[in-house]
């Protein structure tokens, strides 16, 4: 991913959202007496559904998130809900990734959207996944289609904006955040998952 920022960046390190994310579960996978899988995360650390995989493999769990399956904020809505639909039907999304669970509609839209043919009605709240994933201690997220990579605890979003010098490293509300779908990555202990 190419760095874009001109500024003076003497005394600093770039640093993107992979790196930052990739560093943190290296140092993680360390601390917990899990060398190996530090090692092999190098072969993965520049794709994120690449990592995504790998942890799944290990036994952590792919959940599909999206605010409001039919009505995006954006408006993007023939794009996000047939990235819904087809992760549903086929439990895999973009690259393949393995999906288990889904965290979906916890934040709906004011308002329905109007299409050619009829009106899609507002989305009814569906809180409980999304609650239970306010209670993970640690988990790794991608923005829809690999585009971005972020760290999750507790319910806040901790990520990295390459595109700047200063302000750098962010906590969100996972909540309100600005990506309306992608994967959340929680590992085996996480209780999101249910069967």
């Amino acid at each position: 991913m190419g760095r874009y920022y001109d500024g003076n960046k003497r005394g600093k390190t770039d640093i993107d959202c992979y790196d930052y994310v990739y560093q943190v579960l290296v140092y993680a996978f360390k601390k917990t007496g899990r060398q190996d899988v530090a090692q092999q995360l190098g072969d993965y650390s520049r794709h994120g559904t690449s990592v995504a995989k790998y942890l799944i493999s290990l036994g952590w769990t792919g959940n599909y998130w999206n605010p409001d399956v039919d009505n995006p904020r954006d408006g993007d809505t023939t794009m996000l809900r047939n990235s819904f639909y087809l992760a549903k039907r086929t439990k895999q999304s973009w690259g393949g990734t393995p999906i288990s669970g889904f965290i979906v509609n916890y934040r709906p839209s004011p308002q329905g959207w109007i299409n050619w043919i009829r009106r899609i009605p507002p989305t009814t709240k569906n809180y409980g996944a999304f609650d239970r994933l306010s209670r993970v201690k640690f988990a790794y997220g991608i923005t829809w289609k690999d585009k971005h990579t972020f760290l999750y605890s507790w319910g806040e979003v901790f990520e990295v904006h390459w595109d700047v010098i200063d302000d750098v490293f962010e906590k969100s509300s996972f909540y309100n955040y600005d990506w309306n779908a992608g994967l959340m990555i929680t590992p085996p202990d996480s209780g999101v998952r249910r069967r």
